[in-house]
Formats: C-alpha cells, structure tokens, sequence
C-alpha cells in the first residue's frame, strides 16, 4: 500500500498471466523479445529512458506541492462573493487542491509530456511512468532526493522490462513500482548495515 504504479503492476501481472496461458501468443513472441530488449538497453536510450523519468516524477511532485496552488491561486487580494458569503480566494485554493491530488497531477505531467515529446511516444511514457512514482504516499519517498532514486530506478526497469509481455498494458506503473521498491529495499538493506557496522564498532571498542 502507497507504492506508486502498483495498479499498472496489477494489469501488468494480468497482461503476463494470459499471455503465459496462451501458446498462440508465446509462439508469436509476445512473452519475451531479446531484440527489444536490446534496443532498449542501448546507451543513448537508457539514458534518455531514466532522464524522462526522472523529469516525469520531479515534474509531479512540483505540480502537485507548489504549480497548482500558485496557478490557481497566487498572491492576489481576498475578494468577496456577495453570493456565497465565501472568498474568491478560498474558492481557488480549493479548486487548486483537486488539481493537485495524486491522479490530477499525473495526468497534468502526462499530457504535458505528450505535447513536449510527441515525436517520441517513448519518452513520453517514461515521463508518464515517472509520474506514477510521484504519486507514492509521502511516507514512501520523503524526501525529492529519494522521489529522483526511485524514478532512477524506474527507469532501469522499463528497460529491462521492455521486452517482456509486449503489447500488455500496465509496464509502466510495474516499472514505477518495481522502482519505489528497490529504493526502499536498498535503504533498508544500508540502514541494516551500517546498524551491523555500529553494533560491531561498539562491541569492539568496550
């Protein structure tokens, strides 16, 4: 619970599972396709792959934490409504609150992707699955430098996931997934060293 894209990881286990059962779609390759995944694991379009991602996630939490509010509301005086007794101001932060729940911002960041990279469809996904990884509950990814950790990591794995049940819809929330949960794993797994190391230091030194 709270893990960004985890819906996407659902359909994306549902897209596997049928595609699996089916020796129709496993002969005609759908279940794996090395050239893809070599193809996407070129250089170049790793990079471009976790850039995008990466600006996918910061350009969610942006929205969602400051764009919106300063969009909608500004800085501008209260105004009255002689109808609802309420000010226009309250009015506009409350609209601005909607605009910037979880689902908005991702859709905001994934139009706003489309219509910067629409000549490369790919990119624009991967600015898309980044924004699944920004909608992880705030518990999950505190602080932006564990938000970008985790779009990094989600980038690796549209990668390696790329050509995996091609054509099955959900890859991109099971990348943003996959990602939120490496990065908390690593942290725990450091977080357990270091108490190791400390435990150690101190026996040693008493």
């Amino acid at each position: 619970k709270g893990y960004g894209g985890r819906l996407g990881a659902v359909a994306a286990l549902a897209g596997l599972a049928s595609i699996a059962a089916s020796a129709e779609l496993r002969a005609a390759g759908l279940l794996y396709q090395p050239s893809l995944a070599a193809a996407a694991a070129a250089p170049e379009r790793l990079w471009r792959t976790v850039g995008a991602t990466v600006l996918g996630s910061a350009a969610t939490r942006l929205w969602a934490r400051r764009l919106a509010l300063l969009l909608l509301v500004g800085a501008g005086p209260v105004l009255a409504s002689p109808r609802s007794g309420s000010s226009a101001a309250t009015w506009r932060h409350a609209v601005a609150s909607r605009l910037s729940t979880p689902v908005a911002s991702a859709s905001v960041v994934g139009l706003g992707a489309a219509a910067l990279f629409g000549a490369d469809a790919a990119l624009a996904s991967s600015a898309f699955a980044g924004s699944f990884v920004a909608m992880s509950a705030p518990g999950k990814l505190q602080s932006t430098r564990s938000l970008l950790g985790a779009a990094a990591l989600a980038g690796l794995a549209q990668v390696a996931l790329s050509a995996v049940c091609v054509g099955a819809g959900g890859k991109l929330g099971a990348a943003a997934a996959v990602g939120v949960l490496l990065l908390r794993s690593l942290r725990a797994a450091s977080a357990v060293v270091l108490f190791s190391r400390a435990s150690r230091a101190g026996g040693g030194g008493s």
